[in-house]
């Protein structure tokens, strides 16, 4: 199929060169150049304008350009589609996952299911590794004690911090420990945490806003010591734990439920 079509395209693109070779010349020599406002031939006829030869073999050189970007065109679409989406290869803007109506929420020219973190425009972020929802201000309560931040968080609801989501009070949390490490990118630092494609360094607005390059805390106790709970550096990604009394950043998460 992919060699028919381009046999065809060469084919179309030799006519049109035998076509300028034989029939050019004589375009050329047809009309005036700067006939008279008005003038008409013996029949009545308004008298065409005469194209010169450059403007009518710079006409060509255009076509051919554009017969050539229907080739490519039709290249792409003979390509495999190795995510079995109907999208092939070259085209598609997730490759190896399938996507397709080839969604792109955030316009960054990778599709949803590629994305890392996908704004979903009501407040919140998912992410596509883990399916949890975070609260895209990441500074919406500012520093608090454990017990502050545990209660901050479950009062969380549709209509506080930007939200627009539905939830109610009851569905947001902190994170547990093991939810931090699976959030955040220990390939960067200040702060440990990559932008919504997944392909450099977040930076504002991509896709969270207010991410502070400091410690937040996490839902989990340590066991032995009740007074005590684990936090997430955000300048490395590192987790320990920390006293309840100390004031550390809340960033809510809930389930993609």
């Amino acid at each position: 199929m992919r060699k028919g079509k381009r046999t065809l395209l060469v084919v179309a693109m030799i006519t049109a060169f035998i076509a300028a070779g034989l029939f050019l010349p004589a375009l050329a020599r047809a009309g005036q150049l700067e006939p008279p406002p008005g003038a008409v031939d013996e029949s009545g006829n308004p008298i065409p304008t005469m194209h010169t030869l450059d403007e009518l073999y710079n006409k060509l050189e255009e076509l051919s350009s554009k017969l050539t970007a229907v080739e490519a065109k039709v290249d792409a679409l003979c390509s495999p589609d190795s995510d079995g989406d109907g999208m092939p290869d070259p085209l598609d803007n997730c490759l190896m996952t399938a996507n397709p109506d080839q969604a792109d929420s955030d316009a960054d020219g990778y599709g949803d299911p590629c994305d890392r973190f996908s704004d979903l425009n009501n407040g919140t972020v998912r992410d596509n590794d883990t399916g949890l929802i975070w609260l895209k201000n990441a500074n919406c309560f500012g520093r608090k004690n454990w017990a502050d931040a545990m209660a901050d968080a479950a009062g969380l609801a549709h209509g506080s911090c930007g939200l627009t989501d539905g939830s109610v009070a009851g569905d947001w949390d902190l994170p547990t420990k093991e939810e931090w490490p699976a959030f955040v990118d220990k390939s960067y630092s200040w702060p440990a945490l990559c932008n919504a494609a997944g392909t450099g360094k977040w930076s504002e607005g991509d896709a969270f806003t207010g991410v502070q390059s400091d410690t937040y805390w996490s839902s989990t106790e340590k066991v032995d010591e009740t007074d005590r709970a684990w936090r997430v550096y955000m300048d490395s990604g590192g987790v320990d734990n920390g006293p309840k009394s100390n004031d550390y950043y809340v960033w809510p998460v809930r389930s993609g439920n």
